[in-house]
């Protein structure tokens, strides 16, 4: 398992994600964009994080990190600035929906304004692009280990690879980053995968799959 903060900021330095070696590192600072609206909605104590070879980010108490499956589909936004990586967006996303034990939904991406990227809105991903770091960023409620926000960010003149992509998504959906050397992982520098691997469909179906890991 990968611990990450309470609400936590999850910072990776790309020359890519899913390109160097380690786990995911989590940044000291609190996600300065913040996410709007109502709190996710109370649940039950959920179970500790199972042991999978790909680890799961988890929050306060050992809780996987992970989206609901009963709010539909997860949104996906980017401005016009991240218009230029859209096909390698649609790609890294099409890789995780091929996941087939996978319940978790994504929506086709849908263009925004800066005002609508803007308001806060949760239960999605958001693309952006600029500044000087690629960076991956989900932001989670501590106790229940809820997903409500995710945000990747593409560094300005350093156009992204597919495989960056899924790296960074994988973050965002709750998947860390290997330690161990010879994991077959998109996660992981050294793996020969350039897509989903057996063992990240693993770890995604842990939260994701039939049951869902404290949803169903």
């Amino acid at each position: 398992m990968t611990r990450l903060p309470w609400i936590l900021t999850a910072l990776l330095t790309c020359g890519g994600c899913g390109e160097d070696s380690g786990s995911g590192r989590a940044g000291d600072d609190a996600d300065e964009e913040g996410a709007e609206g109502d709190p996710p909605t109370p649940q039950e104590s959920c179970p500790v994080a199972p042991a999978t070879t790909v680890p799961l980010l988890t929050g306060g108490g050992d809780v996987a990190l992970h989206w609901p499956l009963d709010k539909g589909c997860l949104g996906v936004t980017y401005t016009a600035e991240a218009a230029p990586f859209l096909e390698q967006i649609n790609e890294a996303l099409a890789a995780w929906s091929a996941v087939e034990c996978s319940r978790l939904c994504l929506e086709a991406p849908a263009q925004v304004s800066a005002e609508q990227d803007a308001d806060g809105t949760r239960h999605r991903l958001r693309f952006t692009a600029g500044g000087e770091l690629t960076r991956s960023t989900p932001q989670a409620d501590g106790p229940t280990g809820v997903l409500v926000f995710g945000h990747v960010n593409i560094a300005a003149g350093a156009p992204p690879t597919t495989r960056s992509l899924i790296a960074a998504i994988g973050l965002l959906l709750g998947l860390g980053r290997p330690s161990a050397q010879g994991v077959d992982s998109v996660m992981h520098q050294t793996a020969a995968s350039a897509t989903p691997s057996a063992a990240d469909a693993d770890a995604l179906c842990a939260l994701y799959g039939t049951p869902g890991y404290c949803q169903d």
